[in-house]
Order: structure tokens, then C-alpha cells, then sequence
């Protein structure tokens, strides 16, 4: 887990689940290497789920919210939908403390996705944008998608106080967030 820190009280506000391989002879393996080839290969599905698991598994245990990237496939596919609806009703006391997080350029098909984002809503579970402002993303998914939070991508936010370009880039997005009730 990484830890998400309010940069105004240096507090602990929440954790995002990462996964990493650890791969028998090379060690751990960051996911930038593989999940490129599992996308190819047709395996986020199933590592959403085994990261659904692994978080549901110790959910009665955290004291913060836990954020998990969900992939493009999962956001996609309904009987996917399903699956994960059918573990979360399990947990609902706890869903405060679960966020669901898909990165900007996994967005897909609106229509095939908005049943699903609106679902996890009405549960009390929270959603984010990840990686936002790479220029996947078409700002009706921010019209149109419930969401809670807005992650900005990390080349904006890198070197932010020697580069006018990316304060001011940074700066607009938190107000276009804020003026949509997201934080």
C-alpha cells in the first residue's frame, strides 16, 4: 500500500493498493513491465480481482480508506460488473473505506461503464480518476462519471515549483474539480 497524505495536515487520509510481481529468480517486478503484457494477454480481469481479494480479505482492518485501480477490461465487461458487485454486498459496512480508481487513458465506452460507476455509487463506494490531465479523457467523462476525486498525473506535479507551465496547468484542474464538488 502507498500512502495518500493531506498536504495541509501531513496526515495519513487513505492508501492505494499497488501490486508488484515477485518473480521466482528476478525478484520483484514493477508493474510497468508487466501489466503492459497482461493487458496484451487478456489478464487484468484477473488481477483486478486477486487485488478485490487480497483488499476485501483485511478490509475489517484498516483505519483509511483503501484506493484499487480497476482496469479499462473490468470497467468494460458487465458479468465482470457482477462479480465484483457480488463481493462488495458482503462487505457494504465497510464501504466507506474502499475507492474505486480507473486511470484516465483506460476509459472506455461511457455507456458500458456508467451502469456500473453509478452502481458502485449508490453503495457508498467512492470513485476516482487517475492520472488525470494525459489526454486520454474527454471532459464529458467528468459530466457525466460520479466521481469523487481527480488524481493529477505526476509530470504535471513534478518539478511543479520550477515550471510556470505545470502550476498553472495544476491549478486549473484543482479549480475545475472543485467547481464539480470534487476534491
Amino acid at each position: 500500500y502507498q500512502p495518500k497524505i493531506d498536504i495541509k495536515t501531513e496526515k495519513i487520509i487513505g492508501a492505494e493498493t499497488l501490486i508488484r510481481w515477485n518473480h521466482p529468480i528476478k525478484g520483484m517486478i514493477s508493474p510497468g513491465y508487466f501489466l503492459p503484457y497482461s493487458k496484451e494477454l487478456g489478464l487484468m480481469s484477473a488481477i483486478d480481482q486477486y487485488v478485490i481479494n487480497q483488499v476485501l480479505k483485511n478490509i475489517a482492518y484498516y483505519v483509511v480508506p483503501i484506493s484499487i485501480n480497476l482496469s479499462g477490461s473490468t470497467f468494460s465487461d458487465p458479468k465482470e460488473h457482477e462479480i465484483i458487485l457480488d463481493k462488495l454486498s458482503t462487505i457494504s459496512q465497510y464501504a466507506s473505506l474502499v475507492n474505486f480508481e480507473i486511470t484516465e487513458n483506460e476509459f472506455i465506452s461511457i455507456d458500458k461503464s456508467l451502469p456500473f460507476v453509478e452502481k458502485l455509487k449508490s453503495n457508498n463506494f467512492s470513485i476516482g480518476i487517475d492520472d488525470f490531465g494525459t489526454g486520454y479523457c474527454s471532459l464529458e467523462y467528468l459530466l457525466k462519471y460520479p466521481c469523487d476525486y481527480l488524481k493529477i498525473e505526476h509530470a504535471f506535479i513534478h518539478n511543479i515549483h520550477l515550471n510556470k507551465k505545470n502550476y498553472s496547468v495544476v491549478d486549473n484542474i484543482i479549480k475545475l474539480g472543485h467547481s464539480l464538488g470534487t476534491y
